[in-house]
């Protein structure tokens, strides 16, 4: 029996992973609600580059959430 408490966590990197997400979510049939896309990223500049260009508008596109890195958008490492 499941929960249904579990959250689904997808670090992308480019457009292409798109592909890779869809397929965990159907063959899982993960509920959207559950997922949250997150960028691959290294440096506060590229964080914001990948998420307004890459994980922003995939995760809208999707219909699932979308987070950031905040440690590294904090300058944190």
């Amino acid at each position: 029996m499941t929960s249904g408490k579990a959250i689904f966590k997808f670090v992308v990197d480019k457009p292409g992973d798109i592909d890779e997400v869809l397929w965990f979510i159907n063959k899982f049939d993960i509920p959207r609600d559950k997922v949250y896309l997150m960028s691959q990223c290294t440096t506060r500049e590229e964080c914001i580059t990948k998420d307004e260009g890459i994980t922003k508008p995939m995760a809208m596109k999707l219909g699932v959430n979308y987070t950031p890195r905040l440690h590294i958008l904090a300058g944190f490492r």
